[in-house]
């Protein structure tokens, strides 16, 4: 479902930017450019999740905390280095911490 996001909403917004195909623009540009910017953020999460392979509830958990403040984040500012970094470090860090705990048993 996320990937689908992204594609149908990132496919749509630049659709919009060129002259020729205007009448897909359902919706604002703005809110197409937002929509565009937070599924490629959430798409990378997910991905980092999965690669995480963390148990329930602990999974669902992690997505929604990512999500969320994914949107609060893209919603602050759409260009900053946070909207990607934010999410790539902190579930990098996630994976790091369960692979050594996992390696030593902890």
């Amino acid at each position: 479902m996320v990937y689908f996001f992204t594609m149908f909403f990132t496919v749509i917004y630049h659709a919009c930017e060129g002259p020729g195909l205007s009448i897909l623009c359902f919706m604002k540009y703005d809110i197409l450019e937002y929509f565009s910017i937070y599924g490629t953020a959430i798409s990378i999460w997910v991905t980092l999740l999965a690669l995480g392979d963390f148990d329930e509830p602990k999974r669902s958990t992690l997505t929604m905390f990512g999500i969320l403040t994914t949107a609060v984040r893209i919603y602050q500012d759409r260009w900053g280095y946070g909207v990607y970094s934010g999410p790539i470090g902190t579930a990098v860090l996630m994976i790091t911490v369960k692979w050594v705990c996992m390696s030593w048993h902890i």
